[in-house]
Parts: C-alpha cells; sequence; structure tokens
C-alpha cells in the first residue's frame, strides 16, 4: 500500500473511532475536565484539528481555520477550562468530517 493510501486510511480509522466516541455528547460534556492531569474532550478534539491543519497546509490545502483557533488548541496551550475559551464541539467535529 503506498504511503498516502496509508496516510488517508489512519485518519479515516482515526475519525470514524472520534465519531463513535462522541456519539450523543454534548458541547457540554465536551468540556467536562477529567480527575486527573489532562485536558477535556474539546481540548483533544481542537488539537487533532490543529494537527490535521498542519497536514493540510503541507497538501496545499486552504485552512479551514484562522490562526487564532489554531494556536488555542496548538501543542502546549493552556487547557480549556471554561465554555468561552471553547469552540462549539459540533463546529470541531463538522470541521473534522471537512478535513476528511
Amino acid at each position: 500500500m503506498d504511503l498516502s493510501r496509508q496516510l488517508a486510511r489512519e485518519l479515516k480509522l482515526n475519525y470514524n473511532i472520534l465519531r463513535a466516541q462522541t456519539d450523543g455528547l454534548t458541547h457540554e460534556d465536551s468540556l467536562l475536565q477529567l480527575p486527573f492531569q489532562g485536558n477535556c474532550l474539546n481540548w483533544v478534539l481542537g488539537h487533532l484539528m490543529e494537527a490535521r491543519g498542519r497536514m493540510l497546509a503541507i497538501a496545499g490545502v486552504e485552512p479551514l481555520w484562522d490562526n487564532a483557533e489554531y494556536a488555542r488548541y496548538g501543542r502546549g496551550s493552556e487547557p480549556i477550562t471554561e465554555n468561552a475559551q471553547a469552540l462549539r464541539m459540533e463546529k470541531m467535529l463538522a470541521d473534522l468530517a471537512a478535513s476528511q
């Protein structure tokens, strides 16, 4: 299998797992904090989108988010601790679908 098909397969698998794991969850659910050190689901989804944004840029595809949105969820960014800091989960899931 060539590298581009393998990458597409892995991204599809990743996306399908995300959809299954988020099915039935609300935006408010995505903001719940873990009882140990870690980030909420909202930050994790945004971080995955940020990584996909870098992949799209390498492929020459127009970014789906602006730089501020990507930076909010980039490696080393502060945890999401309140709704005002977060993009809507529904938007992130739609943008993840578009990034497929």
